[in-house]
Parts: structure tokens; C-alpha cells; sequence
């Protein structure tokens, strides 16, 4: 099926390539600094895998405030605010 990402009940059978990006983001939380790129064919679902990470890590976010003063996004931000600095820095 070709067409806009797909949500909900119409997103099926990616929980490997979704587990795998989970597990790159809890390395990246403790250190691992390495690029993932996700590639594929125009049309094969790579935004939807994107939306429903998306969407899992809100879900995570969410399960996190109830629980701590530091959310996975609010990590995920400052690592990219330092991301961006030191690319910066890189290139002055």
C-alpha cells in the first residue's frame, strides 16, 4: 500500500526496526555517540517508522514525568543543543 504514513492499526509488522532504534536511543542516552541513518525505497515506510518512534517516545516522555524531573525528551534536547554546539565550534 503506497500513500500517506500509516498509523494506528494500519502500522504492522516494524517492532524489529522499531526495537532497534530503541535500543540505539538508550545507547545514545549513555554515551554512544554513532549516526544511524534509516534508508530504504521512496514509498516503503520510512516516515511511518519515524511517526511511530515519535510517538513511542512520547508515550515515554509522559511515563517519565510521572515519574522523574527528567524527561527522555528534555535528554534528548540538551544532547542535541550540545550536538549542535560543538558542530558549530567545529566550523568558527
Amino acid at each position: 500500500m503506497y500513500g500517506d504514513p500509516v498509523y494506528g492499526e494500519d502500522f504492522f509488522d516494524r517492532d524489529e526496526i522499531l526495537s532497534l532504534l530503541q535500543r540505539r536511543m538508550a545507547s545514545f542516552r549513555q554515551g554512544d555517540k554513532r549516526n544511524l541513518a534509516l534508508v530504504g525505497l521512496r514509498k516503503t515506510g520510512k516516515t511511518s517508522i519515524l511517526l511511530e518512534f515519535k510517538r513511542r517516545l512520547a508515550d515515554a516522555y509522559w511515563l517519565l514525568q510521572e515519574r522523574s524531573h527528567e524527561s527522555l525528551l528534555y535528554l534528548i534536547a540538551m544532547a542535541r543543543k550540545k550536538t549542535a554546539k560543538k558542530a558549530v565550534s567545529h566550523f568558527v
